[in-house]
């Protein structure tokens, strides 16, 4: 049974794109019962992150998760389930609303996850063989002096918690 928070949280970051992306609207639930494909949110480095759940490991002191943003080649140091916070159950985006927690977005979300990075990777090895140079977008002009604390993570802002 999924019990929803009493907050919508709006995310930052790429690290989960195309699933989530900037400025997304996210409704955020407890759950007992992890699955694989969900996308979670986890506390680690003093940053509050929604990452996609690869695999969870039972242990004496309670489940042990790993998780990858769908645009990263590697996943995250492993998260403690007493670091989660609850589960992605839908998004808005452009006044949408669109569930996220369906058997069906959980396992397309996880071929995205496989096939986005290598996608990413071989657009940017083109453009540094072409010696392509980088363009500054308007969003990284607003992320400019925002203190991520070294992260590439699609996050949410620590002071809803």
């Amino acid at each position: 049974m999924v019990k929803p928070l009493p907050v919508v949280l709006r995310g930052r970051g790429g690290s989960m794109w195309p699933a989530l992306r900037f400025g997304d609207y996210l409704l955020l639930a407890q759950e007992k019962d992890f699955r694989i494909g969900h996308i979670i949110v986890f506390r680690q480095r003093n940053l509050t992150i929604a990452h996609r759940l690869w695999r969870r490991i039972p242990s004496g002191g309670g489940a042990l998760f790993y998780t990858k943003g769908d645009a990263h080649f590697r996943g995250d140091p492993v998260v403690r389930k007493s670091r989660v916070l609850g589960v992605i159950v839908a998004r808005i985006r452009n006044g949408k609303y669109q569930k996220m927690d369906s058997c069906g977005r959980r396992w397309s979300g996880l071929l995205m996850a496989c096939i986005i990075p290598v996608i990413v990777g071989s657009y940017q090895a083109v453009k540094d063989l072409c010696g392509i140079p980088a363009k500054t977008t308007r969003r990284a002009e607003q992320l400019e002096g925002a203190d991520l604390s070294g992260s590439s993570s699609y996050y949410l802002p620590a002071r809803l918690f």
